[in-house]
């Protein structure tokens, strides 16, 4: 109810030379990741000229960086999916991805990077006995809770523990279970 406020505005032209990484395509936290994953990203011209021999970066858990080109042309306003040729081995549990442009006559160089993006491989063991019992009394059973499936980067509610509430107030057998 006390209205709106802005501050710290700059109106400006677009440079001619401005592009940026805005998203990471793949990979995604998931499970199972590989030894062999592909990098993908989505660079955007955000310039008022198109744009071509763009320089593009990824170091993983601050490694040295490897450096590919887009020669693909990028038109005004327009967004290139471009997948490095060089994987990566993911396959460790977590990973912190950095991917950045450096086009060098890029003046305007606060939005050419998305870095600590982070990429985790929830590594599940099979199950090779039946039937399967886990009563979680020693560990968490090689269980993770995430959230929605597809989106592992939302929060669960989900706990490993002691049952304490009013509504399920135990465990079925022992004292744990994920609640």
């Amino acid at each position: 109810s006390d209205g709106f406020a802005f501050d710290n505005v700059k109106i400006y032209e677009a440079p001619p030379a401005d592009v940026g990484v805005v998203s990471i395509v793949s990979p995604k936290s998931d499970c199972s990741l590989s030894s062999a994953e592909s990098i993908t990203i989505n660079v955007a011209n955000l310039g008022s000229a198109a744009q071509s021999g763009i320089p593009v970066f990824y170091a993983v858990n601050g490694s040295a960086p490897i450096s590919e080109m887009v020669s693909a042309n990028i038109g005004v306003g327009d967004t290139l999916t471009y997948t490095f040729t060089v994987t990566y081995d993911f396959s460790s549990d977590t990973n912190y991805l950095d991917v950045w442009t450096a086009l060098p006559a890029d003046s305007s160089t606060g939005n050419d990077s998305i870095y600590g993006y982070e990429v985790i491989n929830y590594n599940i063991s099979g199950i090779t006995v039946f039937p399967y019992n886990e009563s979680f009394e020693f560990d968490d059973g090689g269980w993770f809770a995430a959230g929605f499936p597809g989106y592992y980067d939302t929060i669960s509610t989900w706990q490993l523990g002691v049952p304490s509430a009013s509504f399920i107030s135990s465990a079925a057998s022992g004292n744990n279970a994920w609640v």
